[in-house]
């Protein structure tokens, strides 16, 4: 599902600046969400443009994941045994990264 932009405060708790799912909305809320400009989709970039994960956007394309969207939407068990990991807390923290460069968009500080 598609990635959306908060633009404004949402009685399901999301600020502006958040990221979420299209998938936590009916389909016609989610239009009705988009036409008053509520939220925005989010078209982010190839793994392979986040700073410092060119080898392990390499990695993923054999999984079949390869942009932003694709990585946060991937079950973190098959990324966690593609890179040969115990846990998943590494992919959940790959995943927080991600989704705070797709939040602050390229050239901005992901604090």
């Amino acid at each position: 599902m598609a990635l959306y932009r908060v633009l404004k405060s949402l009685t399901t708790g999301h600020q502006p600046g958040d990221i979420v799912s299209g998938d936590r909305f009916e389909s016609r809320v989610l239009a009705a969400l988009v036409k008053v400009r509520a939220i925005s989709e989010v078209r982010p970039p190839p793994l392979s443009e986040l700073p410092g994960w060119e080898a392990r956007a390499e990695k993923l394309r054999e999984i079949g994941v390869v942009t932003v969207r694709d990585f946060l939407e991937a079950d973190d068990d098959k990324v966690r045994e593609l890179f040969n990991y115990k846990r998943t807390s590494t992919v959940a923290k790959w995943k927080t990264e991600a989704e705070k460069w797709v939040r602050a968009g390229p050239g901005k500080s992901r604090k």
